[in-house]
């Protein structure tokens, strides 16, 4: 999540589909709904409608989404689900830290910065061969 007027980073989350289940890891985040049960930062079943309240909830007049998606091979995305049940709570302000510290234990982003900065995360990864980049704009202040 981008502050639309400076584009600096306001928040990072992972969205993994390990094959039997969509988790969302929302480190350090405050989205909830009743249909997504959450534990240490860990949001479960995520099916494509939750996924959309999600995307709008943080995209508003102060706020877009840089959504990127990248295809995992089945044991590498079962192992990012399995990594963010084992990380736990992530502490205020370290969303982007612990993604891109998960993140950077896979082969192919083995080299992947760790920032504390969403769009430095967002830029670095952007690099990377297979990333598809898509925004969610929301201009409506009705919140």
């Amino acid at each position: 999540m981008l502050r639309s007027e400076t584009g600096t980073g306001a928040h990072s989350a992972l969205v993994v589909d390990d094959g039997t289940q969509r988790l969302l890891f929302d480190p350090a985040g405050g989205w909830f709904h009743p249909a997504a049960p959450e534990r240490n930062d860990v949001l479960f079943g995520m099916n494509p409608t939750l996924y959309g309240f999600y995307l709008q909830w943080h995209a508003r007049e102060t706020h877009h989404v840089v959504a990127q998606e990248v295809l995992l091979p089945p044991e590498q995305a079962r192992f990012v689900a399995q990594r963010i049940q084992e990380i736990g709570l992530v502490p205020k302000a370290n969303c982007s830290r612990s993604i891109s510290e998960l993140l950077g234990e896979l082969p192919q982003f083995s080299d992947l910065p760790v920032t504390w900065f969403p769009e430095k995360t967002m830029e670095n990864l952007a690099r990377y061969d297979g990333i598809r980049t898509y925004e969610i704009w929301d201009d409506d202040d009705e919140g």
